[in-house]
């Protein structure tokens, strides 16, 4: 190491170093010598490019080195997911540990006095400095020696206000208490969900829960692009009101949901399966599920109503109204709201009748229905001008901007 070094120095360096010689027996004096009057050079000296020279730690030897360090951790990678199924599904060359950015400086000075930790920065691998913080490098690889194998991988994650965040889409977050899961040995990893977002797919939200049907729904990330994902069954709900869902009609549904967009309505674009198949055919536990994927839009629902809204509204509704008149179909069923609004009121009298409800709720609840009954008896006619419709109501609207003053 001594004759390369020199060599590679200019000569007016070469010369002083001859006289400081003794400081190379010391690896580590030598290290901080070359950091201060070489800088340039150290890339060249300690940069490793063995990257596949890999004789990894085991889970627990990974437990007990991390669990005496003072931070928030969490294994991750292939592991993390065999954690999670309790079994070790396929041979791992290597093991990854998660840290957080604002703790890396505590887990260098554990780690640094039995370890050499190297930072992967531009496909090198370098040496990571005592006292430096990476504000960009997310990757530091662990070794005994600098000759020695890779032994484990510390990937640095962001935080902010207590949240982890996505590095691929830093709108997507999640609180850190609920990053991590444990075994029943106390060995913390990442969650699985997390873990296969890191390389293709984070459930982010589900949507279905508490909804009147029974499709699944959620909201997701893939490569970075947040998508609305459902899995809608034939019948979707126990009640009759709401009908069948045929693979007809629901091809024809994503058919009229394109020619919404072509006519300027604003609305989710379709992600199909190809050219002419709009969404796909899969089993669920022996249920049988058709699977669609819309792009996501951010908003907010409409949860109140003023003059401005009201308005907004009423012109939107007037437009997809005028829109969905043009839209001519054999594939949906011909029949009046108006059967539904009755049957779904009836449903409602036969809970009222057969549940517990105060005098109170049961007065406001008759009075409701007494209402509704009337509208709908008023609205029967026996002239029709069908026309496809959606549940165009403000749960199923999101307000993107206002711009009322």
């Amino acid at each position: 190491m001594k004759i390369l070094l020199i060599n590679n120095i200019p000569p007016f360096r070469s010369s002083f170093f001859k006289t400081v010689g003794f400081l190379y027996a010391n690896q580590r004096l030598q290290h901080t010598f070359n950091q201060i009057l070489f800088q340039s050079y150290e890339e060249d000296i300690y940069m490793r490019a063995d990257i596949d020279n890999w004789e990894s730690i085991t889970v627990t030897e990974i437990y007990k080195l991390f669990s005496t360090i003072p931070i928030k951790w969490g294994i991750a990678g292939g592991w993390a997911l065999d954690l999670h199924l309790g079994k070790q599904s396929r041979v791992h060359d290597d093991i990854d540990v998660i840290i957080l950015r604002e703790e890396q400086l505590t887990a260098y000075n554990h780690l640094s006095g039995d370890w050499m930790l190297y930072k992967a920065e531009n496909g090198k691998l370098v040496p990571w400095q005592e006292g430096e913080f990476l504000k960009t490098t997310n990757d530091i690889w662990a070794t005994k020696s600098s000759s020695s194998p890779w032994t484990f991988q510390i990937m640095i994650v962001e935080t902010e206000q207590q949240s982890w965040i996505y590095r691929r889409e830093k709108t997507i977050r999640r609180r850190l208490e609920d990053v991590f899961l444990r075994t029943a040995e106390g060995i913390p990893y990442l969650r699985p969900e997390i873990q296969l977002g890191n390389k293709s797919l984070i459930i982010e939200k589900e949507l279905h829960i508490g909804s009147w049907n029974n499709d699944l729904h959620y909201k997701i990330v893939a490569d970075g692009k947040i998508f609305s994902a459902r899995f809608i069954k034939s019948e979707r709900s126990l009640n009759a009101v709401f009908g069948e869902i045929s693979n007809n009609i629901l091809f024809e549904q994503t058919k009229f949901c394109q020619f919404l967009i072509n006519n300027q309505v604003p609305f989710m674009h379709l992600f199909p399966v190809s050219e002419d198949l709009p969404f796909t055919t899969i089993e669920i536990e022996n249920e049988i599920y058709r699977f669609i994927l819309f792009e996501w839009i951010e908003g907010e629902h409409i949860t109140h109503c003023d003059e401005y809204i009201a308005e907004e509204f009423g012109k939107m509704a007037r437009k997809f109204h005028d829109i969905s008149s043009l839209y001519k179909s054999s594939a949906f069923p011909k029949q009046s709201q108006l059967v539904g609004y009755s049957q779904f009121v009836d449903n409602l009298r036969n809970m009222v009748e057969t549940s517990y409800i105060s005098l109170e709720n049961l007065k406001m609840v008759d009075a409701y229905l007494e209402t509704t009954e009337y509208h709908i008896e008023n609205a029967k006619t026996k002239q029709f001008d069908f026309i496809i419709q959606s549940d165009l109501n403000p749960l199923n609207i999101i307000i993107i901007t206002i711009n009322s003053e």
